[in-house]
């Protein structure tokens, strides 16, 4: 008998860690191109509107505010 299992973030919830993932890598990509940053923006905006919502208000908050400073330091450094 093998034990198949994989790291659960928040009891297991899928769509916390593919958004997370996801929102985490197109920050970490955005450190070697900036532009990167402008899609990271409103991603984090859509996550902290529909993923992060279902946590907390504070979560929500948090997305938010990372989105709209990612999406304006992205379009300041490619339109610069």
């Amino acid at each position: 008998m093998t034990n198949n299992t994989t790291l659960e973030i928040s009891g297991g919830d899928v769509t916390l860690m593919l958004a997370l993932i996801f929102g985490l890598m197109l920050i970490a990509m955005g450190f070697r191109d900036k532009t990167w940053w402008l899609l990271a923006g409103p991603i984090w905006i859509i996550e902290g509107l529909t993923v992060f919502l279902q946590y907390d208000v504070v979560f929500m908050y948090v997305g938010l505010g990372l989105g709209l400073v990612l999406f304006l330091r992205g379009a300041y450094d490619v339109y610069k």
